[in-house]
């Protein structure tokens, strides 16, 4: 009865994700378009470049990418493929978060039907279900850490088993840079272990460790050879190393995710806490250890400008396993009344959940567009506009430059795809609390030395032709306001197409327009 009770979860949770995914179908952010822009120059034979001939390394997710190609290849459409790929490995993610769930409990004595509701809440996270189409590597990334958790459980009870959670956490490095550190974690768990019972290291320890650096060893070699670098060039434009502005967006970072869909994060928090008190369990605290020193390593980087707390998604399986572990060892101690008190708090969470996805589609629109976005109106006139040999800069380098031709150089003024941006020291000319300064870092003259033929920037309020145009990054207000750019460029007015907002063309030779 209880075996069946959590497979009707389990479907339960798949049904509501792909609901959820249908509510949200049209959620996609402008830097999925970058790894696109990749993906094409590979399958053009220009290897892995965004501008050909430069290498820079723009993208932070190499395996996700990978899976594309053959896509790419086949002529499919990126932002299609990526969100059928997208939903596929997020069902695997959910199913994955049951099965770890399923592994704590039985580590714990406690009945393994409950794990069903570790795939409800996955499945009606809004979050979970909205970056599974948002055309990045979220759900592929926290399938692949999920995984890797539940496989290192299981060899460490099995004690001979083959050491794949070394190769799925060799492959969630290789699908974010951050992945490395559940490995480090894994490792200085063994390390404690070993101090603790003094004892050396096992011949299984070394072939676990030698799996992921064959792993993962062949592919960093590859980026540093080919890139000049240990770390992705967008790494570098978004770090702040110990700047104050950091410790500030990552605090706020993490309120908004702790209070994310109603503040149910809290709610979650009490029992996962419970548990983790009195568990003996090995499996759930390395579990809130990985979730934790994630947690810690996005508020130290500053948190991330994109919507619906997408950092907290790679360990949302995590956090619902441990969750629901945590409420089932509540309803065994609290006899009938703590079962029911338990269920409700669970099934409350997935409800609220599932209106918060309805407050998503139906009054805020997120997600309402179509599966695949046609080109902007900046996108549209800069297809039919620009020319061979022309250069580009955008503020935006995903969706417009990925409807532009790939021998079009775009200068990323953003530095995303940019190395001399990137390594640019930070800067806050607004003061600390100030917004709209973007990753802190531009350049005005090198923007303006690249000559570019046409200039797309994102103007808030205001007229550029009068000079009171206010636009949403302090990079281009500076642009903006600068002689030199006054000069050579003019403001581009389309009567057909009003929409079209935020585009300069570079003036003919003397001056004409």
């Amino acid at each position: 009865m209880r075996g069946r009770r959590g497979a009707a979860l389990l479907l339960l949770g798949l049904l509501a994700f792909g609901m959820g995914v249908w509510a949200l179908h049209g959620f996609l952010v402008d830097d999925a378009y970058i790894g696109f822009r990749y993906v094409r120059q590979v399958v053009r034979g220009q290897g892995w470049v965004y501008n050909v001939g430069e290498r820079v390394e723009g993208y932070s997710n190499f395996l996700w990418l990978v899976l594309l190609l053959p896509a790419a290849a086949a002529g499919v459409d990126l932002v299609l493929a990526a969100k059928a790929l997208g939903i596929a490995v997020g069902a695997g993610a959910l199913v994955a978060g049951w099965a770890l769930a399923r592994r704590l409990l039985r580590e714990e004595g406690l009945p393994e039907a409950w794990a069903g509701w570790a795939a409800v809440l996955l499945g009606c996270n809004p979050a979970f279900a909205a970056w599974a189409v948002g055309g990045l590597e979220a759900p592929l990334f926290a399938l692949l850490v999920a995984l890797a958790a539940w496989r290192l459980a299981g060899e460490q009870r099995e004690g001979r088993a083959l050491p794949w959670s070394a190769v799925l956490l060799a492959l969630a490095a290789m699908t974010r840079p951050e992945g490395a550190l559940f490995f480090l974690l894994a490792l200085g768990e063994q390390a404690c272990r070993w101090v603790r019972w003094r004892q050396a290291p096992s011949r299984r320890f070394w072939v676990w460790t030698a799996a992921f650096a064959c792993t993962f060893g062949p592919y960093l070699a590859w980026r540093w050879a080919t890139y000049g670098y240990p770390l992705p060039n967008t790494v570098y434009v978004k770090s702040w190393g110990l700047h104050p502005r950091a410790f500030l967006e990552g605090t706020y970072y993490l309120y908004q995710l702790a209070t994310l869909h109603g503040g149910m994060a809290f709610a979650l928090g009490l029992p996962a806490a419970a548990f983790l008190a009195s568990t003996r369990g090995g499996a759930a605290r390395r579990a809130a250890l990985w979730a934790g020193a994630y947690l810690f390593l996005a508020w130290l980087g500053g948190g991330d400008w994109m919507p619906l707390g997408r950092l907290g998604v790679h360990v949302l399986p995590l956090v619902s396993a441990l969750a629901v572990a945590g409420a089932a060892r509540l309803a065994h101690r609290g006899g009938a009344r703590g079962s029911l008190w338990a269920r409700a708090v669970l099934a409350g969470t997935a409800v609220l959940f599932a209106l918060q996805t309805a407050d998503l589609r139906l009054v805020q629109g997120v997600g309402a567009g179509p599966w695949v976005p046609p080109p902007n109106p900046q996108a549209r006139y800069l297809q039919a506009h620009v020319r061979p040999g022309d250069v580009v800069a955008l503020t935006d380098a995903g969706h417009i430059a990925h409807f532009l031709p790939l021998d079009t150089r775009v200068v990323d003024m953003v530095g995303l795809t940019d190395a001399h941006i990137a390594h640019l020291p930070v800067q806050f000319p607004g003061g600390l609390l100030a917004r709209g300064n973007g990753f802190g870092r531009w350049d005005v003259g090198y923007v303006l030395a690249q000559e570019p033929a046409w200039v797309q920037v994102n103007i808030l309020e205001g007229d550029p032709r009068a000079g009171t145009a206010r636009t949403n990054w302090t990079g281009t207000d500076l642009l903006l306001a600068d002689p030199r750019f006054r000069e050579a460029y003019v403001y581009v007015v389309e009567p057909g197409d009003p929409e079209v907002r935020g585009l300069f063309r570079r003036r003919a030779p003397g001056g004409a327009e």
